[in-house]
């Protein structure tokens, strides 16, 4: 299937963790593909690609469900198979506004999160307080290592990735890049999960400087 792609794509592009959505002109893969166009793929594990054969790289809420160790492997495979001057877009949840909620000092968007989740996920809780938010979110749906714009930078400059910088939801100075993110429609309930996803979702976008090896 890589090979396949390599030679159909003038512009290739890597989705990882796609689920059972396919985006056209793009190969996804997961883990656990739940569409026969998704490619298996483990992304903790040597990616199935050739060195510098992508132009893109996407991955929306999937990194915090690595390990810190394994989330640097993953971007360092990310930027082994990205051309030079290939692009890495990353979208995960920002822990700084989990705990913004928990101090109570996120403001209406804080507050209408929190809200949401309560009637979303947490309706078995003993109290409503933002403690148990603040735990059900680092802990459930496999999350293992939440980050916030701090530390995800720096995992990218460990990564040797230059050009860092944030952008909001579906918006890039890159026209591939544009309009991906799903997390935000899936499910019941849109427009407030569309509000409250949109509300959480840090994304970072991310260069490979790397040249070619030559020959």
């Amino acid at each position: 299937m890589v090979e396949r792609y390599l030679a159909a794509e003038e512009v290739a592009r890597l989705e990882i963790g796609a689920g059972n959505s396919i985006v056209e002109g793009w190969l996804g893969t997961d883990l656990v593909p739940r569409h026969p166009e998704v490619l298996e793929m483990d992304a903790t594990k040597p990616f199935p690609f050739p060195d510098h054969c992508l132009d893109f790289v996407h991955a929306e809420h999937l990194i915090e469900h690595l390990s810190w160790r394994q989330g640097q492997h993953t971007l360092a495979e990310c930027r082994r198979v990205l051309k030079p001057g290939g692009v890495l877009r990353l979208a995960t949840p920002d822990l700084a506004l989990l705990v913004a909620i928990y101090r109570g000092d996120a403001g209406p968007e804080g507050e209408h999160y929190l809200e949401w989740a309560y009637n979303a996920f947490l309706k078995k809780a003993p109290h409503v307080h933002p403690a148990f938010l603040l735990n059900h979110n680092l802990r459930a749906w496999g999350h293992t290592f939440v980050y916030d714009t701090e530390v995800l930078r720096l995992a990218l400059e460990d990564a040797r990735f230059v050009d860092i910088e944030q952008c909001q939801l579906g918006e890039s100075r890159h026209e591939h890049l544009r309009g991906l993110e799903r997390h935000h429609l899936k499910g019941k309930g849109r427009e407030p999960r569309n509000r409250a996803v949109r509300y959480e979702t840090m994304i970072f976008e991310a260069t490979n400087p790397e040249a070619a090896p030559a020959g």
